[in-house]
């Protein structure tokens, strides 16, 4: 198997815990006093952190036999959403419930053992404890000089942009862009706190049958194709009537590139693509078609109106 140690000798029984005695992996006797609640003193896990796992071994118990037909279905699953970090697809929990198997305990022990982040492909193992448990983070786990220094941070960063800004001060092409660029910057922090909370909603679709559809990532790329032909066509708008001058040209540009491209993502759109037909096929092009459908009418409509 190719499971993390932990969860391998605990599903496969390797140590076992009863109501008087605990055992260590090593399968050594040790009271309870000495074991202070712990099923396994090198993984520093409770019985009530280890719960969730528990309740998900019971309800596949039968399954796990070799000779059960269900056992190689099972180890699939378990690979796939342990060791692969793949999201729990809405196929994957049909079957998981069709065969009896505790699918929501599994997802609470993942929530648990990873950050959420790292489900989705990334790595990120700053906030768990030595047992691979993640770590809430609540005030006492902060500095009080966090707030002071981020904001600190952000008063930096706007003088330098404001500085950058008025440093290229000719009408050449050269500083006109340069000038462009630096004052699109001031509208990519918004995009990305957006996106940042757009990204909850995937997974949240309240149509079962579509909950395999990253819903935030899609509204963030509508929204961002959206925002961007209406600056264009603003900004046709005036270059027609040669109105405006620099700053209500580059303010378009700047809402363009700054909170445009920073809201929208091509990269999370192919990473969810590749896992949508990772799991069903039809789904990662279903997810293609419905994304650029939606963007290039929607950016139609809104252009013919504006111009």
């Amino acid at each position: 198997r190719k499971l993390p140690t932990l969860e391998r000798r605990f599903l496969h029984g390797l140590f076992e815990e009863d109501s008087h005695h605990y055992y260590t992996a090593e399968m050594t006797l040790i009271p309870p006093h000495e074991a202070a609640h712990r099923l396994d003193p090198a993984s520093n896990l409770t019985q009530e952190e280890l719960a969730p796992l528990r309740r998900w071994r019971e309800s596949t118990q039968d399954a796990r036999r070799v000779e059960h037909g269900l056992s190689e279905a099972l180890m699939e699953m378990e690979t796939a959403l342990i060791v692969h970090k793949q999201v729990v697809t809405q196929t994957v929990r049909d079957s998981a419930i069709k065969h009896g198997w505790d699918i929501a305990s599994l997802e609470e022990w993942l929530a648990k053992r990873y950050h959420p982040q790292e489900l989705y492909g990334y790595d990120e193992t700053n906030n768990l404890d030595s047992s691979g448990i993640r770590v809430a983070m609540v005030e006492e786990t902060t500095v009080w000089y966090s707030i002071p220094v981020a904001i600190l941070c952000i008063m930096v960063c706007l003088a330098i942009l404001l500085v950058l800004m008025f440093h290229w001060k000719d009408e050449t092409a050269y500083d006109i862009t340069y000038r462009t660029m630096a004052y699109s910057m001031l509208y990519s922090t918004p995009g990305v706190l957006l996106r940042w909370k757009l990204s909850e909603w995937n997974g949240q679709f309240k149509v079962d049958r579509w909950k395999w559809l990253p819903i935030g990532t899609l509204t963030a790329n509508i929204l961002g194709a959206m925002v961007s032909i209406t600056t264009i066509a603003w900004e046709y708008n005036l270059q027609m009537a040669d109105v405006g001058g620099f700053w209500g040209i580059a303010t378009l540009r700047a809402i363009k590139i700054g909170f445009s491209g920073c809201l929208t993502t091509v990269s999370t759109f192919m990473s969810e693509i590749h896992k949508l037909t990772q799991t069903r096929q039809d789904r990662g092009y279903k997810y293609i078609l419905i994304t650029l459908s939606i963007s290039c009418l929607v950016s139609v409509i809104l252009f013919v109106v504006i111009v």
